[in-house]
């Protein structure tokens, strides 16, 4: 039985209805279900709903694209400031103070590994800021010393 009309499907399917959007007329079971309307079905068949559905989703995303890529910069930036603040604002080996070139480095190496391990940048700056242990600042020029020295570059292989 169908539970909108008190029919059986057979005799719903012989019912017809015009779609609003294409102007065909469609047996009943070609449109979605919709309390609020007395034949308790949508105004458009599910083809043409099923195509706007489509469109508004591509839309969507157009419109709110810049919205969502400015919010993430926003909250990686907010994110990396006070993991950068937690482990003291400056490079522990020679004191050089700029934000823009301190970079969060493993003591005992495994930075590939850890990043793996936690998905992304966030989760290592989230593990800084919740004062795990393992973590120091350096800046740029420091840190490349320090994986030159300690040889953690990974081998190339060159062909």
């Amino acid at each position: 039985m169908d539970i909108s009309l008190g029919l059986s499907q057979e005799q719903n399917a012989l019912l017809m209805k015009i779609c609003y959007n294409c102007r065909t007329e469609k047996p009943m079971n070609e449109f979605y279900f919709q309390d609020a309307t007395r034949s308790k079905r949508r105004r458009i068949c599910k083809s043409c709903y099923l195509v706007s559905q489509r469109a508004n989703v591509r839309t969507y995303g157009q419109r709110h694209r810049e919205f969502r890529s400015r919010a993430g910069r926003t909250y990686y930036q907010c994110t990396r400031d006070k993991a950068v603040e937690t482990l003291g604002g400056k490079c522990i080996r020679c004191g050089f103070a700029d934000v823009r070139a301190l970079q969060v480095d493993h003591v005992n190496g495994g930075g590939l590994q850890d990043l793996r391990d936690r998905g992304n940048r966030h989760g290592i700056y989230r593990a800084v800021i919740a004062n795990e242990p393992g973590y120091q600042l350096l800046c740029a020029n420091c840190n490349w010393i320090k994986k030159a020295e300690n040889n953690e570059q990974p081998r190339r292989k060159y062909v």
